[in-house]
């Protein structure tokens, strides 16, 4: 387990190829990689006649790393001297099988020679990489190179689901791509994908955070997270989804779960819908998990027509509070309003929100 560890401006040192993996070699082996930055690692250019090493930020040789939160940024493949420039700036799987999940490709480059290096974000030979809730952007190619976010050769297949593909170009050759539930500039088919501007706050300035009207919110499938395998939170549960995003907000807080490696966390709790159980209980449900102790404040929540609310529970799902409350009948309108409550990242629900029900 490799957790919290910045990998900055390491560089391989050429013998006649450039080197591969100047920041992490993999051979053979299935790490996990937890809340890393892998940023400015080079691989050297190669001597007379040979070529520019591969996989800047990391280099996979028949392994089956586990990779989660970490930003790949600003890694350069070697050039080749005489012969070709080196492949995979952000990552090189040679006959891997990796899964990344909450993570960024942003701003790598690959080198230049007699042919230019190959994908940019992340190249794949014979490779079976599964990658979620991910971002490529900004990733460079040097003139005649293909695949800006990911080049696929020799019969490799790549699974993209939940992620935002933006500034960049996917390329395969004798492989295929399986995309689902993904913001892909260009447009790809598959279940759930969509071409538009993500929102970002300032994507210039490495702010990924999507806006409160971004086409990406609650617009991926939870069914295509990955369970937590290389324990983000590090509560010991591996089964259960994984439950942080990129910067270690949690991921999953409103209905579904939002495109790329950075859930939304401006927009303030609501209420999804009110139901009422009996004379004297009546459920709140609303669109993201909330905090214990405020919602179980049974003063936060008021009720007109003379209606007491005398205990609140919050439910297992996080979702839901049933409050008990004095008889209701079936003749009045009622108005629920709500203060002080607050969701599990402790943004609280809007003064004075209120919900009619009868």
């Amino acid at each position: 387990l490799v957790r919290t560890c910045h990998f900055i401006e390491n560089r391989t040192v050429k013998q006649l190829s450039g080197g591969n993996g100047a920041a992490i070699y993999n051979n053979r082996g299935a790490p996990r990689i937890v809340d890393c930055l892998i940023e400015r690692n080079e691989t050297d250019g190669g001597s007379d006649g040979y070529e520019g090493g591969h996989g800047a930020g990391m280099f996979n040789d028949t392994s089956a790393p586990q990779v989660a939160n970490t930003l790949f940024r600003e890694n350069r493949t070697g050039t080749g001297n005489g012969s070709d420039g080196g492949d995979g700036a952000g990552v090189y799987n040679w006959i891997s099988a990796p899964g990344f999940v909450n993570c960024a490709f942003v701003g790598n480059a690959t080198g230049s020679g007699n042919t230019s290096g190959h994908g940019a974000g992340m190249y794949n030979h014979g490779s079976f990489p599964l990658i979620s809730n991910s971002l490529f952007y900004d990733n460079e190619l040097s003139i005649g190179g293909v695949g800006s976010w990911i080049c696929n050769v020799s019969s490799s297949h790549v699974w993209i689901n939940n992620s935002i593909l933006r500034s960049g170009s996917l390329y395969d050759s004798a492989s295929t791509t399986s995309i689902a539930y993904s913001n892909i500039e260009g447009g790809y088919a598959g279940a759930g994908n969509i071409d538009a501007d993500p929102g970002w706050a300032d994507p210039e300035n490495g702010n990924f955070r999507l806006h409160d009207n971004s086409p990406c919110l609650d617009s991926g499938h939870v069914d295509w997270l990955f369970v937590d395998i290389a324990d983000a939170d590090e509560d010991g549960i591996h089964s259960e989804w994984i439950p942080l995003d990129l910067q270690g907000k949690q991921r999953l807080r409103y209905a579904g779960v939002d495109m790329g490696p950075l859930e939304n966390e401006s927009k303030p709790p609501e209420i999804a819908s009110l139901l009422v159980l009996s004379p004297t209980s009546v459920q709140v449900r609303f669109d993201e998990r909330m905090e214990q102790s405020s919602a179980e404040t049974a003063l936060n929540y008021e009720m007109d027509n003379s209606i007491a609310v005398s205990e609140a529970v919050l439910e297992g799902d996080e979702v839901s509070v049933t409050l008990t409350v004095s008889d209701l009948n079936a003749i009045d309108d009622y108005l629920l309003t709500i203060n002080g409550v607050s969701d599990s990242n402790g943004k609280p629900i809007a003064p004075d929100t209120n919900y009619p029900f009868s």
